[in-house]
């Protein structure tokens, strides 16, 4: 069996092999600069390869970044006894179909206000519960002068 995804996180070594993680989402599998609306589930796959071929990976997917566009051949476990039962696919090749790259990111001008406008809330609401602490500790206090 084959599987197609984006390589996300990182690789993780454990001696001669290594697990990498492939996502095969809308997004994770467009094109550079293609736009991909989010649609369907954002399923991913633990992949169990050779160190050596995991060394080929050079980026994996996070907030900047779009990961390898990876095909692995191999094994498709639904319950692998070796792993704990864990679903995963045992490859016995892999090839890079499109490298990463880093993603531009826009800043909207209307998110940017949008942050500003809760910043400028959130502060206000903090001077108004300060202002209210204050107000009942200077109450409890006076309180307490004049029982005495």
């Amino acid at each position: 069996m084959s599987f197609t995804g984006e390589a996300i996180g990182e690789a993780m070594r454990r001696g001669a092999m290594a697990w990498i993680h492939l996502n095969d989402d809308a997004y994770g599998l467009a094109a550079e600069g293609a736009p991909a609306a989010l649609s369907g589930a954002n399923s991913g796959i633990g992949v169990w390869v050779s160190a050596e071929d995991a060394a080929l990976l050079s980026v994996f997917a996070d907030y900047r970044h779009h990961g390898d566009l990876v095909e692995v051949a191999g094994v498709f476990n639904a319950a692998c006894p070796l792993h704990g039962g864990d679903m995963d696919i045992h490859a016995t090749s892999l090839r890079i179909v499109r490298p990463g790259f880093t993603m531009a990111r826009v800043i909207r001008p209307a998110r940017l206000l949008a942050a500003a406008s809760l910043a400028a809330l959130v502060i206000a609401l903090l001077l108004v519960n300060l202002r209210v602490a204050r107000r009942k500790v200077r109450i409890s206090a006076d309180r307490i002068l004049t029982r005495n």
